[in-house]
């Protein structure tokens, strides 16, 4: 069984439907209506992240970063630079970029309610089997792990499975999250430096509020709310 080694992952986004949701009513607005136009012949809205992990820890970081500023782009999917996640300690950290600005979260790793099935599916030659999970006890996650590649951990935010995580689908969210290169002959090297940063360090029910403050007025509270739950992935 491998227990270290790289992983790229595809980070997919229906910005399309996203902002629907997000702009409920407004969507037909003269304010949004020809954004949302633009968005039928390129729904998608996609990044790359390299993994790299051990036993003890994973590093999850963004590949390609020149993306989209528009400002409804941002909010639908604010851009996670990378993410460390200790194992030992049950701690997350992770930088998110909003605009020209970095934050840096930290807070416990969240316990995700799974339910294993008898599902398989392939992914990148690996046998994986399908386990269905709520996170925060309101965030419907599909998950596909691989008991062959011996670490309880996966993408973004994602762990707690007997076997590395390689797919991730959250259909109420319009996010999927899957594998698409892996080599487990490959040294890790973890940069949680990049991660890090305790002098301004914010938890994410803070940096939630603070986009709140300064956003949160151009957008039903029902609508907010539901787009808040992503800014964790």
């Amino acid at each position: 069984m491998a227990d270290q080694g790289k992983i790229e992952y595809e980070f997919k986004i229906n910005r399309f439907e996203r902002a629907k949701k997000l702009l409920g009513a407004q969507a037909s607005s003269t304010r949004y209506r020809d954004y949302i136009l633009s968005l039928q012949d390129n729904r998608f809205l996609i990044r790359t992240y390299q993994m790299e992990f051990d036993q003890n820890h994973t590093f999850y970081g963004l590949v390609n970063k020149e993306e989209s500023q528009d400002f409804i782009d941002l909010l639908i999917g604010i851009p996670t630079s990378a993410v460390l996640r200790d194992n030992e300690t049950d701690s997350t950290f992770m930088k998110k970029q909003f605009g020209e600005e970095n934050f840096f979260l930290a807070e416990k790793s969240k316990n995700i309610k799974w339910k294993y099935t008898n599902e398989r599916m392939d992914i990148m030659g690996y046998e994986c089997r399908r386990a269905n999970g709520l996170f925060m006890d309101s965030i419907y996650v599909v998950a596909f792990y691989c008991p062959d590649i011996n670490v309880r951990s996966g993408p973004s935010l994602f762990w707690g499975l007997p076997g590395m995580i390689l797919g991730i689908s959250l259909p109420q969210d319009h996010i999927n999250i899957f594998a698409t290169k892996i080599d487990l002959n490959e040294n890790p090297s973890i940069r949680g430096e990049t991660v890090i940063n305790r002098t301004e360090q914010k938890s994410f029910s803070e940096f939630s509020e603070y986009l709140k403050n300064i956003l949160g007025n151009r957008f039903d509270k029902d609508k907010w709310d539901m787009n808040m739950r992503g800014i964790r992935f």
